[in-house]
């Protein structure tokens, strides 16, 4: 038996058939060029998305921060992760990279930052961000971070 292509807007496993077509919502972009929270070179690298708060959270590794997308296309900053000092085995200034999100049992989100240049060992965090939008780290973690870490249980 020969197989053909579905056609555009078929329904197929990774589209149901009632799923909409997707939509450009937000352009991340164009948001870091009028709100670049570290004042650096454009950089927008969206990492991890999590629905949460009426909002889409994204952990964006090249803006350091987490910005929140609504339905509407309207992005905000939520939290710009700070650069840390670290010394190996000269003083250096390490950007973040906040890469895993989750939200904990209180509400509050959860980003999981794995180190970036120049990779300290002891240099990963997980940073939380309250409601109030206060930020303040958790957990130091002397590996690499992925999503798991920021897993709560249940």
């Amino acid at each position: 038996m020969r197989l053909r292509p579905a056609a555009v807007g078929a329904s197929s496993p990774s589209r149901p058939h009632h799923a909409r077509p997707a939509r450009a919502v937000a352009y991340l972009a164009a948001y870091e060029a009028v709100a670049a929270p570290d004042g650096g070179a454009l950089d927008s690298n969206p990492f991890e998305l999590l629905a949460a708060h009426g909002a889409t959270d994204v952990a964006d590794a090249g803006r350091n921060s987490i910005v929140a997308i609504r339905r509407n296309g309207r992005v905000s900053t939520v939290a710009a992760v700070p650069t840390t000092s670290v010394t190996v085995p000269f003083p250096v200034e390490m950007q973040a990279v906040p890469t895993a999100t989750a939200i904990g049992p209180d509400g509050a989100l959860s980003v999981g930052q794995p180190t970036g240049f120049p990779l300290p060992v002891g240099g990963s965090t997980v940073w939380r961000i309250g409601l109030d939008g206060s930020l303040y780290v958790v957990e130091l973690a002397s590996t690499g971070l992925t999503t798991r870490a920021c897993r709560w249980a249940r």
